[in-house]
């Protein structure tokens, strides 16, 4: 990619489309994207709505009744409560509070956790998005399925429609005609 598209496409990002949708760490969702062949539209698209534009943000799922947490829910995910909410979490994401999104992608999933962490750390912004890139592209790559599938798969594990594909259609389509100007 022209290394002038690459830093347009970062500012643009930055900017965003209002104040309330603009993406917090363009370069790594822009290299990410780039890296895992995912279009960076439908990148912006799903970090806006999972996290604010990529902030590197504890989610705000169900616990089981009365289960403390390690963290409170929209704070920085930091090392220290990642590694108390992963004994917490168990080994196959059936722990006492259960699966928890975490970071720009909000991965909730034990085994995408797990895949971040092999990456440098689901904390970590760059592996999040590692992650969070590749899963968006495997969904998209499954045979007869389409973007609203993949939106849908990625959120609930299911194809088709869903009010998480429904909420985040129109949000990619507002990204990909700003950075189609780009």
């Amino acid at each position: 990619m022209d290394p002038i598209r690459v830093i347009s496409l970062i500012e643009v990002m930055r900017m965003g489309i209002s104040n309330e949708r603009k993406i917090v760490i363009p370069e790594i969702i822009l290299a990410t994207s780039i890296r895992a062949g995912l279009e960076i539209h439908v990148a912006c698209g799903v970090v806006t709505q999972e996290s604010s534009g990529g902030r590197n943000i504890w989610g705000h799922d169900r616990t089981a009744a009365g289960a403390p947490l390690p963290y409170v829910k929209g704070d920085p995910v930091t090392r220290r409560a990642y590694t108390e909410y992963k004994k917490l979490r168990g080994e196959d994401g059936r722990g006492p509070i259960g699966r928890q999104g975490c970071g720009a992608w909000q991965l909730t999933w034990h085994s995408l956790q797990d895949a971040a962490d092999v990456e440098g750390g689901c904390w970590e912004p760059w592996a999040n998005s590692v992650i969070g890139t590749r899963t968006m592209v495997a969904h998209l790559r499954r045979k007869g399925e389409n973007l609203r599938d993949a939106l849908s798969r990625y959120n609930t594990g299911d194809p088709g429609d869903s009010l998480y594909s429904r909420r985040v259609l129109p949000i990619v389509e507002e990204w990909r005609a700003l950075l189609d100007r780009v």
